[in-house]
Parts: C-alpha cells; sequence; structure tokens
C-alpha cells in the first residue's frame, strides 16, 4: 500500500500551485510568483494524491448575465432590460449592466475569481511589453476590454474583465494565430492600461500631410509605432479614385467595374477590406478578397468606407501601384496553376504586399522622395531599416493586426521577402515571394536572374519556365 502524503496543494488565484503541510489550514502563505497572500482553507488546498479532473469553465455559449441570476446578483427582469439595451447598442451584457447600476464591478469581479478555470491578476503589478500591444488592436481592445500582457512561444496572455467570454478569446486566436489564455483583471484597471499603452486617435487624428517628420537621422520604433496609430488612412492614387467616385455616382455602373477600379489601387482595395472585416458586418478577420468585400458593403457601404481620401505625398508611390498591381495579377495566375491557393487570397496579397510602404512613405515623404525607383524587395527594406528602425513587410503586419485583417494575409505580407522564415501561411508567402520578383523585372531579365527561384517553385511544384510564362502575360501595365 502506497505511503499517506504527507503535504497538500495549495493554489493562488494566479495559477501558481504550492506545496503546504497537511495541517495548514487557516494558516497564511505568500505566493511565489505573484506575492499575494493565500489563507489555507478548503477551496485553496487539495491532497497531493490523485483527484478528479478540474471542472471545465463554463461552455463558449454559457451567458454570463444568466449565470448572474442564477448567482443572485441580479434579477431576470434586469437582465431582460440589459438584453434588450444590448440589441439597439451592442456591448457586452456585464458592462451594460453596470451601466444600469444592476451590478458592481467589484461583485463582477469577485464573482468571476470564484468561477472554475479562472485565475486573477493584479494588473497594476504587471510590466507589459510595448511589442506584444502591436497584437491585439487598440479598437478590440477597448471593445472588449482586453489586454495582451504576456507571450511564451505559441501562447499569448490576455488580461480581459471577463475571462468566460468565449467569443472575444476566438477572436482573438484568429487574430493572431496563437493559442490565447486568459486572465482576469478588474475592469477599471484594464481600460487604465488600455488608455496608457493604445494613444487615442480621437485626441489626435493626423492626415498623411501632417505627418510630415524632418529625416535627418533614424527614427525609433516608438515614433514609427505612435505615427502609425494616428494615420487613419493611406495615400490614394488621384486619378483611381476619382473613376472609383464616378462608378459610385453612376447607377448605372456595374458591381464588377468598381471592383475592376478598386483593384488597382492598394490604398483604396485596403481601406475596403479593413471596413468589411469589421464586426459590424458579422465575418471579422475572414474576408480577404476585393470582390466579397464590395459585395458585402455594397455601393452605398463602399463610399463611405472610401470617404477619407488622401494623395500621394511622393511620385515614387506610383511606381509601387504600378507593381503591386502587377504583382497581384501574378500571384493570381500562379495560384490558378498551382490549385492549392485560392486565387482571390492571393490577388489580395500580392496587391497588398506594399502597403507598409505606403503608411512609411506617409509618415515620412521626404525618405521615399529621395529614392530611385528601380529601389525594391531586400534593397527597399534595407533602405527603410536604416531610416525607420522597420521595414514595409513588418509595418504591413502591424497594419493587418489593427485592422482586423485574416491572419493570413497578415503573415504573409511580414514574411513574402524571406518565406523560409514564415512559420504559418508559407506556401502563400513563397507564392507571394516568387509574384513581386517577377513584378519588380520589367525588361529582360539577365541570363540566370530568376535562378535563385528555382528552388521555392520546385516546393510549390512548378517550374519556372511556366512561372516566367505566367508574368508576360501580366505586363506593367501604365
Amino acid at each position: 500500500m502506497a505511503d499517506e502524503p504527507s503535504y497538500m496543494i495549495i493554489t493562488c488565484q494566479c495559477g501558481q500551485k504550492m506545496k503546504a503541510p497537511l495541517d495548514a489550514a487557516g494558516k497564511t502563505y505568500k505566493c511565489v510568483k505573484c506575492g499575494e497572500r493565500i489563507k489555507v482553507g478548503e477551496a485553496s488546498a487539495q491532497s497531493s494524491s490523485p483527484s478528479p479532473a478540474p471542472q471545465d469553465p463554463p461552455k463558449a455559449r454559457e451567458v454570463i448575465g444568466q449565470m448572474l441570476v442564477d448567482a443572485g446578483l441580479i434579477d431576470a427582469n434586469q437582465l431582460l432590460e440589459a438584453l434588450e439595451c444590448q440589441k439597439k447598442q451592442g456591448g457586452k451584457t456585464f458592462e451594460i449592466l453596470i451601466r444600469l447600476g444592476y451590478l458592481k464591478k467589484d461583485e463582477l469581479h469577485d464573482f468571476l475569481s470564484r468561477q472554475a478555470g479562472v485565475a486573477a491578476i493584479d494588473l497594476k503589478r504587471v510590466q507589459i511589453d510595448r511589442k506584444l500591444i502591436e497584437r491585439i488592436p487598440r479598437e478590440l481592445a477597448l471593445e472588449c476590454s482586453i489586454l495582451p500582457i504576456d507571450q511564451l512561444g505559441k501562447l499569448l496572455t490576455v488580461a480581459m474583465a471577463c475571462p468566460l467570454d468565449r467569443d472575444t478569446i476566438e477572436k482573438m486566436e484568429k487574430l493572431t494565430g496563437l493559442k490565447v489564455k486568459a486572465v482576469l483583471c478588474k475592469l477599471d484597471d484594464i481600460l487604465a492600461a488600455v488608455k496608457k499603452y493604445y494613444p487615442d486617435p480621437a485626441a489626435a487624428v493626423v492626415s498623411a500631410e501632417s505627418l510630415n517628420i524632418p529625416q535627418t537621422h533614424a527614427i525609433s520604433k516608438i515614433d514609427v509605432s505612435e505615427s502609425l496609430n494616428r494615420l487613419e488612412d493611406l495615400p490614394m492614387s488621384s486619378p483611381v479614385f476619382e473613376r472609383f467616385q464616378a462608378l459610385i455616382n453612376n447607377p448605372q455602373s456595374e458591381l464588377k467595374e468598381v471592383v475592376t477600379i478598386v483593384s488597382q489601387d492598394p490604398p483604396l482595395a485596403a481601406l475596403l477590406i479593413r471596413q468589411v472585416n469589421h464586426t459590424a458586418y458579422g465575418l471579422p478577420g475572414q474576408v480577404d478578397n476585393i470582390p466579397m468585400a464590395a459585395a458585402m458593403l455594397g455601393r452605398n457601404g463602399m463610399a463611405v468606407a472610401a470617404a477619407p481620401k488622401t494623395a500621394y505625398p511622393t511620385p515614387w508611390l506610383e511606381g509601387l501601384r504600378q507593381r503591386s498591381v502587377r504583382c497581384a495579377r501574378i500571384a493570381e495566375g500562379l495560384a490558378q496553376a498551382i490549385g492549392q491557393i485560392n486565387p482571390g487570397t492571393a490577388f489580395s496579397a500580392g496587391l497588398f504586399s506594399g502597403l507598409g510602404a505606403y503608411a512609411l512613405a506617409a509618415i515620412a515623404p521626404q525618405v521615399y522622395s529621395q529614392l530611385d525607383e528601380n529601389i525594391q524587395g531586400a534593397a527597399l527594406s534595407e533602405h527603410e531599416s536604416k531610416f525607420f528602425n522597420l521595414t514595409h513587410p513588418e509595418v504591413g503586419m502591424i497594419l493587418a493586426a489593427r485592422w482586423g485583417y485574416p491572419v493570413a494575409l497578415a503573415q504573409t505580407f511580414r514574411h513574402y521577402l524571406m518565406p523560409e522564415k514564415a512559420a504559418s501561411e508559407k506556401m502563400m508567402a513563397q507564392l507571394i515571394h516568387i509574384a513581386a520578383r517577377l513584378a519588380n523585372v520589367t525588361e529582360e531579365p539577365a541570363p540566370g536572374h530568376f535562378e535563385s527561384l528555382r528552388s521555392i517553385l520546385a516546393e510549390l511544384k512548378m517550374d519556372l519556365a511556366t512561372a516566367i510564362h505566367i508574368a508576360q502575360q501580366h505586363p506593367l501595365k501604365q
């Protein structure tokens, strides 16, 4: 017979487990992880011998409002009133109950801290790496009362006012491509932290022209990130935008004509994809192609989404627009030939591959006004890194995360220049890498110019001659 255990296990609200003597009931211990003091009782201790599996947290669709009714914190009529307000105004049930005065913030926090599987932390004691903030867009942080606080490998720890909100957790997992671990924090602490770590765009909405930063030396990553957070729209091609407006205002025009025009300007297309991935349209983080975005937004929706317009601050961007459109067409052709990637998605990824360059050119047009139009790809990234300490692939990923784009697009933006580093969406990154290389060559290339693409093409089960033939079918159009 096995020896009887000589200790028991106590568990802190932060999730840390520690050994304690069997006679520890009623005594207080300090958590070795977070420093909180734990008074040992039946709820905080368990025997070291095998025990039943812990109870799972409430299922994703279990309504928090009904749980509060069952706990006696609110009554059924108060819940019904809150749900009616929710239908009209949106928002979280618990936030509406607090606003109506039926539930106190401390009552909510205490109630949630007693739920199985929920760990609580004091957010005021947590130091957050600002790089993590880029994982979650400000709009989502405010809307759902959440804040990323730590990442270990593929696990992202997120502070939430309601860790039982599985809908929000699933949304974050789709957005980041990571497994999300939710921990409980007080609502006021989260709102204060969001205000601290995310600049308020309403306090300083800045147009592209007003972000004209003198370039005598490199800009820090923090300065670039803050400027990106204030940048509400990307510079568009005036001729393309004028044709778009003419079609939108013409009731006789067909949707496919509008799609064709939108597909000729990356910032305009990016604006529509951004709008349609908003939660209001019911498919956040899922729409990745222009025809679907146009169909969902409709004529009026597209007109409203594209209302803000900023003209190109530097002629260099016109060359980028033409190469991006060609890259998109080549990517679409490659995807059709390979048969494993959606051609519409490939078109969008190719069209948006230089999206980060538009943003950086808007922030500091002097940098791009000095560029030779032939500086592209890796050479362009080296130039950007010198002045911004960030490159357009990195900025493209930041914008995609902030704007709620599908994860596949964000990962492709980040790795298309070096697809071998892509942990996910490697095939898409490889395809866009090939398309961009082919699109950047407008004249007959020197012998062996594309030899380095052979190994990547082999992984995609395509030969170089086929890829070049596809590129030749899509010449650069002025």
